[in-house]
């Protein structure tokens, strides 16, 4: 029996800093990051999104070629999916294009395991949190419905629904830390023929 090994990071938030984030040190622990995937035994690289602190689109496509340079120095495989800081002032398509990777929903497999990507709206507004667009749940339903086989479903937001009690961002903003139709999702994950482990 073969054993895969993926190695996973998310919100590198490569940028200035802020009260909450050291955004000038994240390019440098990206580097040593890809240094430690190299020197080991690992197939693929998964990255959870939130790449760069949005800040204006012309810098936003400089912070985000910046990460993508990093990740261009993986001697493995590499795979993304988009956060709201990254498709803030710039498109899933510019976030596509700089990778050099696709970052939409999409089902493949890396090594022995199936994994779907699966790439919602993840514009988050003050007034509504997250929400999902018109076909975002459909796209779920129907790659998680492909294959039985045990899955591993990648996406930027969370979808436990778990409670914020204690998070400095979301407690008092529990609408910004997963989408309003959390239910349905759910639903979709309980319905589907495959075990999934859902990573986020």
């Amino acid at each position: 029996m073969t054993t895969t090994r993926i190695a996973v990071i998310g919100d590198i938030h490569h940028g200035r800093d802020t009260p909450t984030k050291r955004g000038s040190t994240a390019l440098p622990l990206l580097g040593r990051f890809v240094e430690e995937v190299n020197a080991a035994s690992v197939d693929a690289v998964i990255e959870l999104g939130d790449r760069i602190s949005d800040e204006s689109p012309a810098r936003d496509r400089v912070l985000e070629e910046e990460v993508a340079e990093c990740f261009n120095k993986l001697s493995v495989p590499h795979h993304h999916v988009s956060g709201n800081h990254d498709v803030a002032l710039l498109s899933l398509a510019d976030n596509e294009a700089i990778l050099v990777r696709p970052s939409g929903s999409r089902a493949l497999i890396i090594g022995e395991v199936r994994c779907v990507f699966w790439q919602p709206d993840v514009t988050l507004t003050r007034e509504r949190g997250l929400g999902l667009s018109p076909g975002d749940l459909d796209d779920l339903v129907r790659m998680l419905a492909a294959d039985d086989r045990p899955t591993l479903l990648v996406s930027h937001v969370p979808l436990s629904g778990h409670a914020q009690t204690g998070n400095y961002y979301f407690e008092a903003n529990p609408g910004h830390a997963t989408y309003a139709e959390i239910a349905e999702i759910r639903a979709a994950i309980a319905g589907a023929p495959c075990p999934i482990v859902a990573l986020a």
